[in-house]
């Protein structure tokens, strides 16, 4: 692996392995002084920019007949309905839901996130969209609407082409609001918006490839002139992930960057926003990378499909998709499922090099509950898609304790820790090694929430755990650092609430 110039050493690139080793939860944090949330400070969860035309979006297409992880063989065009599609099936409202004894209602999304707090935000450049005017928007969520930023112009073309450098007609920024996770998770909310940024990256380009559209991923530019050339605050706001789609997406030659105003204000998200130094710290170390990613066109063709696969209807699999709050305790899968959904995973998130899934970044351990065909334990999965065992014997108490004492992780059919050699990121990528590597955890653990609904169970992904006990009990070093936990298994429905639509215009949806 080629190393970083000699003037970069590790001592010099240690802030994120600080603020990893300041963010791990021990029993003696949790047992210190309580912390509770202030319910009349918490972020508005919907960004909207005020004084700014709006586009309204048409009616999403819903009559795809294939199933995921099929392929759409025919590409649908570059158009405003077409735009309007991937949105719906990716990062907007899937459902709100509504508590039948106090009336209280919330929104769920398509893309999943810790504590439901949904940090990221969307916006959009367009280079050729029919129906839409060239130009950078912001996807309104809650209303379903695009709001325009910037106003096509030459200008604009030279700032965009000089970050990306292709021809690709539709551009995705995802950006994260720290604050809306740091008002519950405190420092360690960083961490969270990152794998929720993977996820949203993940459900961006699945539904992309589920139209046939070729998409890059781009998580190693510099953050000042993405964040000038969509008018972004620096107080509030991270560009993480820049994904572009198209038919065939060429290179063109870059230019230099110029200042384009934005139009409209952000709403204000709460009445007090806490900084905390060591999130301000982390970010600003990762702020520039040291060594950027190739862009790689991406057409992700998935594994063979287990002959217990379950056919289900792409568009219903990725709206129907929720995040399991209590599992069974007694559902299992077969070994051959679990082997596709871990090689569907990591395949899905392997956009770094041609040649190779993403092995050397991101390892998976497997706690085993019931997975017929494997005996209960510890198991490391391997490339030649075997499980190594670590530990024989029945694990759902270990797995329970290691995730903060979660039920979830001990009544599924199985648990996955997923950890990162870490010395080898910073090698190689720097400080922003730390940002991608929790963005590649999320885009594995999406890709798993969409093969476990595929095959008929539920997942839930786990961003509190012990760090240091699961590193012991994995008999790794502190070379390593454990990035997120995923569990598997059958959802038991909770009755004490009611669905209702995401959207008004969903009943004119012919399904």
């Amino acid at each position: 692996m080629k190393k970083l110039s000699d003037n970069v050493s590790l001592k010099s690139v240690s802030v994120t392995k600080k603020y990893q080793e300041q963010t791990k939860h021990t029993i003696a944090k949790l047992n210190a002084t309580p912390f509770y949330l202030d319910w009349m400070n918490q972020p508005n969860p919907f960004r909207k920019y005020v004084d700014t035309p709006i586009v309204k979006l048409p009616l999403p297409k819903t009559n795809f007949k294939n199933s995921w992880p099929s392929i759409t063989q025919d590409p649908i065009p570059f158009d405003l309905e077409s735009l309007s599609t991937i949105l719906y099936h990716s990062v907007a409202i899937s459902a709100w839901k509504q508590d039948l004894n106090y009336g209280s209602k919330w929104s769920l999304r398509v893309n999943p996130s810790s504590g439901n707090l949904h940090a990221e935000e969307i916006y959009i450049i367009a280079q050729g969209i029919l129906g839409l005017d060239d130009g950078i928007y912001h996807f309104n969520v809650k209303e379903f609407y695009l709001e325009k930023r910037i106003i096509g112009s030459d200008n604009l073309w030279i700032a965009t082409n000089y970050l990306s450098q292709t021809d690709a007609p539709l551009k995705i920024l995802i950006t994260t609001i720290v604050w809306r996770e740091a008002w519950k998770y405190r420092k360690r909310a960083f961490r969270y918006c990152l794998l929720d940024a993977g996820h949203v990256e993940a459900a961006l380009r699945t539904a992309g490839t589920q139209v046939g559209w070729i998409s890059n991923a781009c998580r190693t530019f510099d953050d000042e002139s993405m964040t000038s050339l969509f008018g972004l605050s620096n107080l509030d706001e991270v560009p993480l992930s820049l994904i572009e789609f198209g038919n065939k997406i060429r290179k063109i030659k870059p230019y230099n960057l110029k200042p384009i105003r934005a139009l409209g204000s952000p709403n204000k998200l709460s009445e007090t926003v806490i900084h905390y130094p060591e999130i301000d710290e982390v970010i600003s170390a990762t702020k520039l990378a040291t060594k950027t990613e190739p862009p790689i066109e991406d057409l992700f063709i998935p594994p063979q499909k287990p002959s217990s696969f379950l056919s289900k209807k792409w568009t219903n699999l990725v709206r129907n998709r929720r995040s399991g709050i209590q599992y069974d305790g007694s559902s299992s899968c077969k070994v051959e499922d679990v082997e596709w959904m871990i090689r569907l995973s990591l395949k899905q998130s392997g956009y770094w090099t041609k040649d190779k899934v993403e092995r050397e970044w991101v390892d998976l351990f497997v706690y085993a509950h019931h997975i017929d065909g494997l005996v209960p334990g510890i198991y490391r999965y391997e490339s030649n898609s075997r499980f190594k065992m670590y530990k024989e014997g029945d694990v759902r108490n270990l797995a329970k304790k290691l995730s903060l004492n979660q039920s979830i992780a001990s009544n599924s059919v199985f648990t996955i820790s997923m950890v990162v050699n870490y010395n080898k990121i910073l090698e190689f990528f720097g400080e922003r090694g730390f940002r991608l590597v929790y963005q590649s955890a999320g885009r594995v653990g999406h890709a798993l929430y969409l093969a476990a609904e595929s095959v008929g169970l539920n997942a839930t992904g786990i961003g509190a755990f012990f760090d240091s006990d699961v590193l012991q009990t994995l008999s790794l070093d502190d070379n390593w650092i454990v990035v997120y936990h995923f569990t598997i298994g059958k959802s038991i429905p909770d009755l004490r609430v009611r669905q209702l639509p995401g959207y008004d215009f969903e009943r004119e949806i012919i399904k």
